[in-house]
């Protein structure tokens, strides 16, 4: 499968918008969180309910062990935390984003806002 991560990624609502859920917010205002929640969105892996969380507890083990180093050392973070399996090839894409050699940004398209 060829993968892409868009960026900007678009989204369709404010993340930090008063309608916006709490969890949202939370994630949007924590960077590797938000690029987290960002690229496995994108890309159509499934998500369960406590996805956002997810995001948040993977990007404090960063933070207390530091981002994997190589695209495999993410994979198998990322299958663990998320309990999904993740092709190789998208890891390699989000990895510079973590590591912040690239930045991930989004934009809102929806114009009732």
């Amino acid at each position: 499968m060829d993968w892409h991560i868009e960026n900007p990624v678009k989204l369709e609502f404010d993340p930090f918008g008063e309608n916006t859920r709490e969890e949202i917010k939370k994630v949007f205002g924590n960077k590797l969180a938000r690029i987290l929640w960002m690229g496995i969105r994108q890309q159509g892996y499934l998500v369960n309910q406590d996805f956002e969380k997810d995001c948040l507890t993977a990007s404090e083990m960063f933070g207390r062990f530091g981002i994997p180093e190589s695209a495999d050392g993410l994979r198998i973070m990322l299958q663990r935390q998320f309990s999904t399996i993740y092709q190789k090839e998208f890891t390699e894409e989000l990895l510079p984003y973590l590591l912040g050699d690239k930045n991930l940004e989004y934009t809102i398209i929806n114009d009732n806002l």
